[in-house]
């Protein structure tokens, strides 16, 4: 049985011993050569083009073949930068906006890269494509 490259978009990369990878973000073929790819997006932020001959399984996730060596690099995600306490003076509380945003005001999902969806019952944006909330 097939599977498509839209059923494959946004599936997440599974080492043998049960490593993510990261999520596949596109398909394609190097000119003059017949074996597809597919680029993952890895933790590092930094893609990675992996061989479909590296497959083993590929449905809910997809399964590397044993043989596949990820760039240790790759998997490590950049240090977060660590806030400085700054003195200010109070300032007065600000009203919650409830679901009125401007177009400038939208957010991204840092996972897929697709518009966020701003919930106001829970005063958060949810991912529909992820469907997980953002932070």
């Amino acid at each position: 049985m097939g599977i498509t490259l839209s059923e494959l978009k946004g599936k997440n990369v599974y080492t043998q011993d049960a490593r993510r990878i990261g999520e596949i973000i596109d398909f394609g073929f190097k000119i003059g050569e017949t074996t597809p790819f597919f680029v993952v997006r890895t933790p590092s932020g930094k893609p990675l083009e992996i061989p479909w001959s590296s497959v083993a399984a590929a449905k809910d996730i997809v399964l590397l073949k044993p043989d596949f060596q990820v760039p240790e690099d790759l998997l490590v995600q950049p240090a977060m930068p660590v806030a400085t306490p700054q003195t200010t003076q109070a300032q007065p509380a600000q009203q919650p906006r409830f679901g009125i945003f401007k177009k400038s005001e939208q957010k991204i999902c840092p996972y897929c890269g697709k518009p966020a969806t701003w919930i106001p019952q829970y005063q958060r944006w949810y991912c529909y494509n992820c469907q997980k909330y953002i932070d």
